[in-house]
């Protein structure tokens, strides 16, 4: 019997007996080589991916990222020219052209747990084993005539089968726990199982390889010869003798102009595909391909930038709540920037100051519900350093902020407002959020995508939920102060992502006249003319353009250097600079307009997810200054302050608990986890000691007294039975 035996699932792949392929492979159940090609593909149920590389380990690339859920088995047939799959989280088995393209579901019916797949060419059937329904299982190469072969109890004894391997009409298969390989002919009518041999001390038989001749006939593709049809990275056939040259899927490489080689593309357009949750670029100057370089994956992913400094790439992702990042050479792994847990909620809106060194974000959420049920929601615009030194409110007099644009040689901020039932607007404003203006509130519909290119303003205008407007892209000139519509050669309706290089405009658009969901396509400015599809599927949303790489600015850099700014420097036009004072500080902008210092006197104020200062001193920035970002679930609803220790006390009700934090540094500290809900609470300094009102869901409210140093021990309750105690004073008697 000419068969290989895997135990144990793999994560590394190894060749000749060395690692080619490890570290990121993270639960690799299917495994299959091109012995023509000379490329091995594997799924990852990890990554939930389906990958190639080449029998060395390079030119790794991602064929099948979205749309898996528990991959298992995989099967290369160079013979015809098709890879199969089978997953156990869809309950689906398909395939594709060998490069990943022309992907079918074959079967999506009578599956439960399919593992290793193999083909007869004798019969020209593609079998698989089903380890929960305990059957080999068949169809044709189309999905057609899905038959049960054989039953596995006999070979299985009730056990979990995973290994299957065919040569000429017999089926041999390994399972689990009693170790053994089994054989039977298939499609002759026989059903009689026969013991090839059992493996004593392994319970977890895995996959199958046949070294039979006859599996592997040769065969010559330009792909498998030494120079690989003269590809720099990785040749995928597309048939019997044609091909395509590809670039790894990580590590910042696209084709070149001469769709042989990858480079470094001087000049990148970011994309994000809602569907597939891919984020990558497109290289402006290279060849046009359909093999997509990416630098990394989420759920959902909406807004994208990039700081060309760092050479880094952003973006938010509207189902984890999260702005990741991932270093444009990377290997794909994505790094959380902010999330939920520093009250992040959803983020539509992205735009990078890299001369500052700041990334501005929209951020909305809702609170967890109250004691009421009452549900309240947060419509902000902030900027943080992108070392994550400082961060600051923009304006949070939004109801539902969208797209985001800089201009970075003037020192302008736009962005759009597009509440569900009043009138949507752009803003323009310095960069600091000051002087913020409408430059537009009238022919918007649902506007979303921004971006601004050499003193023009450009607005992606939807139509998601108003059919009053329809959809269109619009141009503002920002000294002429004047709109003008874009006339496309087609329509648009639901765009979402714009941006512009020189004379060219791209655009995505979630709604194609192909039979594809959305389009990212470019528009000649100059000439007024619509040119080619750039990408199709997976709804494309948010767009970037931007250099490969750019100096550091000094010279403005140095102009905050030598300004007499404490904390904040920030740009504005002339160019000036204007001073502030980072939030989650106790630090408040000073009349000099350039200091930042604690007031003496100030109001704290409990606002959803943020305590805020409000300060009482003359000569202070009169402002509302935040002090203390909650996480995403956060709802504060009463604060205390002990004024001898500088200490601040308040509630989280979803958390049922209490904390505190010295006023400088700002740094919460949980004090009390109470199993009851808490809305009013004082502070007596003298005598160290807190009360608060306690509602449980179900039962009596009381009033507790508890002695922070002293710990839980010193938790009472001075009344009970009270119906719904809410607000609290203190009297103390000195």
């Amino acid at each position: 019997m000419q068969v290989l035996v895997v135990s144990g699932a793999c994560t590394c792949l190894v060749h000749l007996g060395k690692v080619v392929m490890g570290g990121d492979v993270e639960e690799c159940n299917g495994l299959t080589a091109d012995w023509v090609s000379r490329h091995i593909y594997w799924t990852d149920a990890g990554r939930l991916t389906l990958e190639i590389a080449n029998f060395d380990g390079s030119g790794r690339r991602v064929l099948v990222g979205s749309g898996l859920l528990n991959p298992r088995g995989v099967l290369v047939d160079p013979t015809y020219g098709y890879i199969f799959w089978a997953d156990q989280g869809t309950k689906k088995i398909e395939r594709s052209g060998l490069d990943g393209t022309d992907r079918k579901v074959l079967v999506d019916e009578h599956l439960a747990w399919p593992n290793q797949l193999a083909l007869s060419h004798q019969i020209k059937r593609l079998l698989w084993v089903d380890a929960r329904k305990q059957k080999i299982m068949s169809c044709d190469l189309e999905g057609n005539d899905v038959t049960e072969e054989h039953d596995l109890v006999q070979a299985s004894g009730g056990n979990a089968v995973f290994g299957l391997v065919v040569i000429g009409n017999t089926a041999i298969v390994s399972s689990w726990i009693n170790a053994r390989i089994s054989s039977v002919f298939v499609s002759t009518g026989e059903s009689m199982w026969r013991t090839e041999m059992v493996i004593p001390g392994s319970r977890e038989l895995y996959s199958l390889v046949s070294t039979a001749a006859s599996i592997q006939k040769p065969e010559f593709h330009p792909c498998g010869q030494p120079d690989k049809g003269r590809c720099t990275h990785l040749c995928l056939p597309i048939n019997l003798t044609n091909f395509n040259c590809a670039c790894p899927t990580f590590g910042g490489l696209a084709l070149s102009f001469n769709a042989k080689s990858c480079e470094a593309p001087s000049e990148l357009l970011f994309f994000t595909l809602r569907d597939s949750g891919e984020v990558g670029f497109i290289s402006i100057r290279g060849a046009q391909s359909s093999y997509l370089t990416l630098a990394g994956r989420s759920s959902q992913p909406s807004a994208v930038t990039y700081d060309p400094i760092k050479q880094v790439v952003y973006w938010s992702d509207v189902h984890d709540g999260a702005i990741y990042f991932s270093s444009l050479a990377g290997k794909g792994e994505k790094h959380v920037f902010l999330n939920g847990s520093d009250g992040v909620g959803t983020v539509n809106g992205l735009a990078l100051d890299w001369v500052s060194r700041e990334l501005y974000f929209t951020n909305e959420g809702q609170s967890s519900p109250g004691l009421d049920g009452a549900v309240y929601s947060w419509h902000r615009l902030e900027r943080i350093a992108l070392d994550r030194s400082w961060r600051k409110i923009v304006s949070s007099d939004l109801d539902r902020p969208r797209g985001i644009a800089l201009d970075l040689i003037q020192g302008y901020l736009f962005y759009v407002d597009s509440p569900e039932k009043e009138a949507k607007k752009v803003y323009q404003s310095l960069l600091d959020g000051s002087e913020s203006k409408v430059i537009l509130d009238k022919g918007l519909s649902d506007p979303n995508g921004l971006s601004f290119y050499d003193g023009r303003l450009y607005v992606a205008d939807s139509t998601r939920k108003n059919t009053s407007y329809s959809a269109h892209l619009m141009v503002y000139d920002t000294s002429m102060e004047e709109w003008t519509p874009l006339k496309l050669s087609t329509n648009v309706s639901l765009p979402r992502g714009l941006a512009v290089q020189g004379d060219t405009l791209y655009y995505s658009d979630w709604v194609s006249t192909e039979p594809v969901p959305g389009y990212i396509k470019s528009f000649n400015l100059r000439f007024g003319v619509d040119n080619n599809f750039i990408l199709s599927g997976m709804r494309p949303t948010g767009l970037h353009y931007s250099p490969l790489a750019e100096r550091k600015q000094d010279s403005i850099l140095e102009m905050c250097k030598l300004s007499p700014c404490s904390d904040l420097c920030v740009r504005m036009p002339g160019p000036s600079i204007s001073c502030g004072c980072p939030d989650q500080t106790s630090k408040v902008l000073f009349s000099d307009m350039a200091t930042c210092s604690q007031p003496q006197n100030f109001l704290l104020v409990a606002d959803l997810n943020t305590i805020k200062m409000i300060s009482l001193d003359e000569g202070f920035e009169s402002a509302a200054h935040t002090l203390y970002f909650g996480d995403v679930h956060t709802n504060i609803v009463a604060l205390a302050y002990d004024s001898m220790t500088a200490t601040v006390y308040w509630n989280d009700i979803p958390k049922q608990s209490i904390f505190s934090s010295q006023l400088a540094p700002f740094k919460p500290t949980l004090v009390y986890k109470a199993n009851h809900y808490i809305e009013a609470l004082v502070v007596d300094s003298e005598k160290k000691r807190l009360f608060w009102t306690g509602n449980p869901r179900n039962g009596s409210g009381v009033i507790v007294r508890f002695f922070p140093a002293k710990g839980r021990g010193s938790y009472h309750e001075l009344v009970k039975g009270l119906y719904n105690p809410r607000a609290l004073l203190l009297y103390p008697r000195r």
